[in-house]
């Protein structure tokens, strides 16, 4: 039997009170040392009315401060005091500017800015509207290739108005894994974490999100494939080469003798073979593919009609 003091929930019941205290305070403007003056650049004496909510810190600074800090994590949060309570922003709207192409702080001699002077850009702590910039100097590559340089994945390769970065990508991934959730209800919970209000929902990426997940993830198969390795790349790759050898499968020097064909009558049994048969309703899925909308499934060994079903 577990005593009181074991168990974390009566423990908490007493400390309730002071707990609901510290979230109230965080909803204001914290202790007094945080916004009496500004913690961005050394003897600012700008009032400090912005506050980031993805930054460890409960400092507060300027809108000049906030943005000068934040050249490097455009993707962050911001909230503005609006003198009874803080009301969500962007960096975008405090003028922040992303150039591509450059270090952090460096401006382009010839910037070339995104589509209408917005680009949204998915990450894992919602979806962004940045002011991007892309570069156009004597080097300068294709808009994708330069959003691919800085982690992000381009919704199309020609003039892209969308991306997501890696991680949105890699951490969608291991949630469907895990949760064997739906790309629409992922794509909801991003929606959400910019606004959960529902009065200023971002614009509709979710098919975006759809085609750029699949591209990823068939890029990070090919690459472990060791294809980006070979000089011909992906053009003589063969039917069923990305797939992975399932180890329950039988494979002579593997899992089983290279001489099992050979062995004595009173052995064979251990080599027999026992089909089954089950219900599988995911099977419905392959009518709603073709192998000319996803690239990756003759290769892949799984789905193709004609020979691998």
């Amino acid at each position: 039997m577990h005593g009181s003091q074991d168990d974390p929930q009566k423990l908490w019941v007493p400390k309730r009170d002071t707990f609901l205290r510290e979230f109230i305070r965080l909803e204001g403007c914290r202790d007094t040392m945080w916004f009496q003056a500004c913690h961005g650049i050394y003897r600012c004496k700008n009032e400090p009315v912005v506050h980031c909510r993805d930054c460890e810190s409960l400092q507060m600074h300027c809108q000049s401060c906030i943005v000068s800090c934040h050249c490097a994590m455009p993707l962050h949060n911001v909230e503005v005091w609006t003198g009874k309570y803080f009301q969500c922003t962007a960096l975008h709207d405090l003028g922040l500017q992303v150039q591509l192409g450059h270090p952090v702080g460096h401006v382009c001699c010839n910037p070339s800015p995104a589509f209408d002077d917005e680009f949204i850009l998915l990450d894992t702590n919602g979806i962004h509207h940045i002011a991007l910039n892309f570069y156009k100097c004597e080097s300068a590559q294709a808009h994708a290739i330069q959003l691919l340089c800085v982690c992000w994945y381009p919704a199309t390769t020609t003039d892209p108005h969308t991306a997501a970065t890696f991680w949105l990508l890699d951490h969608f991934q291991m949630y469907t894994f895990e949760s064997k959730g739906s790309a629409f209800k992922y794509y909801q919970a991003l929606s959400r974490l910019s606004d959960n209000t529902g009065t200023k929902r971002p614009k509709d990426r979710y098919e975006p999100l759809l085609h750029m997940s699949r591209q990823y993830h068939h890029l990070i198969a090919l690459k472990q494939a060791g294809r980006a390795h070979d000089i011909t790349r992906t053009l003589s790759m063969k039917p069923g080469e990305l797939a992975v050898v399932f180890p329950a499968c039988l494979q002579p020097g593997m899992n089983l003798p290279v001489d099992w064909t050979d062995a004595p009558a009173d052995k064979r049994w251990l080599y027999g073979l026992f089909l089954g048969i089950d219900a599988n309703f995911r099977m419905c899925r392959c009518n709603k593919s073709s192998e000319d909308v996803d690239p990756s499934e003759q290769w892949l060994g799984i789905l193709c009609r004609t020979k691998w079903i």
